[in-house]
């Protein structure tokens, strides 16, 4: 219940330093816009259909055979997993310091719930919460310290030809440091960095793209490393279903036994992922100290 003061304000957010500490925030909202959002109440089975006709030869005067509208293969079932994040500053902090705070907060409450939302979607594990990818049971896993070519044409070889659409997600160390060094049988290194439409650059790991997520994943050669982490995934996050059945209440009061502001952000949310023969895994073999 503790509340942020007047005399706490300098280091929470001294004037000459409010850009670079918007800058320091957390590097999120790679992972969210690509899975598909829906807003389904809670309790109802959504039917997964794998359908697909066929086409046939006919005699002149016939017809073709009529085709049921489909299979299906499976339902999901989203819950409701309730979520808020709340702050409270004094009066004193409120009247007395400076105007961006309250702009600050809400800020930050947007980029907490943002990464809340990414790490579970990749983390999470299911049990009384999200479902995440990496709870699942992958396509094809490699578990090495040390990648070579040849492994690199395994994790390809391993993606199904309709799951071109996945990505590499891995730390940005892991990339540079796993994934850079590796040459093909002709000397040529398989990863890559290209200036995209943004000038921004694009890796890329044998063609395929590569997404910096540092704030969800280790460094495959980080201090601390455990055998059997994963360090580096490829998927389709298309195949993964995001259900928000209440999206971003936000909540004032003010506290009458001591005049704090408080403000909170609740909202119900369901993760999970429909298909997951794209889940292409890189664990750690040992332990780093």
């Amino acid at each position: 219940r503790a509340s942020t003061q007047s005399t706490d304000v300098v280091d929470v957010i001294p004037e000459n330093l409010i850009a670079q500490i918007i800058d320091k925030s957390k590097d999120v909202g790679m992972i969210f816009e690509q899975v598909q959002h829906t807003s389904y109440p809670v309790g109802q089975e959504i039917p997964i259909a794998n359908f697909r006709p066929t086409v046939q030869y006919v005699a002149e005067g016939s017809g073709s055979t009529t085709q049921k509208a489909g299979t299906t293969n499976g339902r999901i079932k989203f819950s409701h997993y309730k979520v808020d994040c709340r702050i409270a500053w004094t009066e004193e902090t409120d009247v007395m310091t400076l105007d961006v705070w309250e702009n600050y907060f809400v800020e930050k409450v947007v980029e907490a719930i943002m990464y809340w939302k990414e790490n579970e979607i990749i983390n999470g594990t299911g049990t009384s919460a999200i479902t995440g990818v990496l709870s699942q049971t992958p396509e094809f896993a490699i578990k090495k310290d040390v990648l070579t070519y040849a492994d690199l044409l395994e994790f390809e070889g391993n993606l199904p030809a309709k799951k071109d659409g996945a990505k590499w997600y891995m730390s940005k160390k892991t990339f540079f440091n796993t994934f850079k060094a590796i040459l093909d049988d002709n000397g040529n290194p398989v990863a890559s960095l290209n200036q995209g439409t943004t000038t921004k650059l694009v890796a890329n790991i044998l063609g395929r793209e590569v997404v910096f997520v540092d704030e969800y994943l280790p460094n495959h050669n980080g201090s601390g490393i455990k055998e059997n982490d994963i360090t580096a995934f490829m998927f389709d996050f298309k195949d993964y279903v995001f259900n928000e059945n209440y999206n971003l209440g936000m909540k004032r009061r003010e506290n009458w036994d001591n005049d704090d502001k408080e403000m909170k952000v609740v909202f119900a949310c369901d993760g999970k992922p429909i298909f997951t023969d794209s889940l292409i895994v890189l664990k750690r073999a040992t332990n780093i100290v």
